[in-house]
């Protein structure tokens, strides 16, 4: 006859077990999420290349109607509005590193020129022909002279350190006065998104403040007795786009550099300003609290595309500053170089 031990049936895990079981799972976890991390990292750095190559075949294809006498050059400010019409998703000037998807960039905004009721022009935010830029670093006497004698410095003081003023001028049939002040707007960046305050307006138009890229209408009858007076101010989503473009771009078909004249990169706002056009931007305003570029948002480095369409990736950012002039002659600047005899 067989003898059988008294067994105690066990119905759980003891507390050692468990402890064992959960410090596994603690040692999975942590090995498991930096790779998830860069999986992640990698997915958005392949959409922010995507992006460019996105930006570069809209570019192409506007560059069609430029020959067909339909566009005229791509200048640099302005331009994701002028693209606007060329590319399928909006949120493609939006680096997924940068701002939230599906932000419209602040130069996709218009104002409607309004006359007896009949929308006659657009008037786009941002530096122009009718249009003038001054923050507070503004020194052209040309520029203040054209936009008003009177405007002070205080004025220009005025102006927050994290913004801009848009001085525009509505160009009448007659000629206009151009003194530039028929409207005026302030552009703010904010945590929030980008503040529009309606400063003054002197002109006998009406305008609307539009979304060119939704149509949406932002603001309607801005003038001192209409629905938007002055003094309005308004939070849209989005601002400038997350890439910068070279501010020579309207120079391109002029030049022979190809792989080396930088097209297009991350940057803080939508136009790098290198000294051709405007005084060139200064990059150490752009470092953050770790002495690292906010716009170098792929782990400190960038992504850029040039002439060709090429997109180099993880780039060091200080090697484009154009605070050196050999920076600016290698990547900027679309002008050949003299020839020596």
């Amino acid at each position: 006859m067989m003898k059988h031990a008294n067994r105690r049936c066990r119905l759980g895990f003891s507390l050692i077990e468990l402890l064992v079981v959960v410090s596994l799972i603690i040692m999975l976890i942590a090995l498991v999420l930096p790779s998830l991390g860069k999986v992640r990292s990698s997915a958005r750095m392949a959409i922010c290349t995507n992006n460019l190559h996105q930006i570069h075949m809209a570019y192409a294809r506007r560059e069609v109607d430029v020959k067909s006498k339909v566009k005229s050059r791509l200048a640099g400010f302005g331009w994701p509005g002028e693209l606007s019409p060329y590319l399928n998703e909006q949120s493609t000037f939006v680096c997924p590193e940068g701002r939230g998807e599906g932000d419209t960039p602040i130069e996709a905004y218009v104002l409607q020129v309004i006359a007896g009721g009949n929308h006659i022009y657009d008037m786009e935010l941002a530096p122009g022909p009718l249009t003038f830029y001054v923050d507070q670093n503004t020194t052209d006497q040309f520029i203040i002279e054209e936009i008003d004698p009177d405007l002070t410095p205080s004025e220009i003081s005025n102006i927050p350190a994290n913004g801009f003023r848009l001085y525009f001028e509505d160009l009448r049939p007659h000629g206009g006065d151009r003194d530039f002040r028929d409207v005026v707007l302030e552009i703010v960046e904010t945590p929030e998104g980008t503040s529009i305050e309606y400063v003054q307006d002197a002109a006998g138009y009406t305008f609307n403040l539009v979304n060119s890229v939704t149509g949406e209408i932002i603001w309607q009858n801005m003038d001192n007795g209409g629905q938007t007076p002055p003094g309005t101010k308004e939070v849209v989503d989005g601002g400038a786009a997350s890439y910068g473009i070279n501010e020579a771009v309207g120079r391109f078909h002029k030049s022979s550099k190809s792989d080396e004249l930088v097209f297009m990169m991350d940057y803080q706002q939508s136009v790098v300003n290198w000294g051709m056009i405007i005084d060139l931007d200064t990059w150490d305003d752009w470092l953050n609290d770790y002495d690292e570029f906010r716009f170098a948002r792929h782990d400190g480095l960038v992504n850029a595309m040039f002439r060709t369409g090429d997109v180099r990736t993880s780039l060091d950012p200080d090697q484009f500053d154009p605070i050196l002039p050999e920076n600016v002659d290698r990547w900027w600047r679309a002008l050949d170089p003299p020839t020596t005899p």
